[in-house]
């Protein structure tokens, strides 16, 4: 009884290091990935031949501008009530 246990103790060991050896690793994936997509967008806000900002970055910082406007007028009609 005491060697079984003794077994599972063991295999239970590896098992926690090699999915920590896999968390490691995805962890490493996941990074990357999220490099590349940081890279994706903002290589899709600018022209490929001129590199100046194109009609896409245009509407995204429209939309920030607007929504930067919606917020600080609902803070000013709060106010003026």
């Amino acid at each position: 009884m005491e060697s079984e246990v003794s077994r599972m103790q063991s295999l239970l060991s590896r098992k926690k290091e090699a999915d920590s050896r896999q968390i490691k690793f995805l962890s490493g994936e996941v990074d990357t990935l999220k490099g590349e997509l940081e890279k994706a967008q903002s290589s899709s806000m600018l022209d490929g031949l001129t590199g100046a900002y194109n009609r896409r970055a245009f509407d995204s910082h429209i939309a920030d501008l607007i929504e930067g406007q919606s917020e600080a007028f609902s803070l000013s009609f709060g106010i003026g009530l």
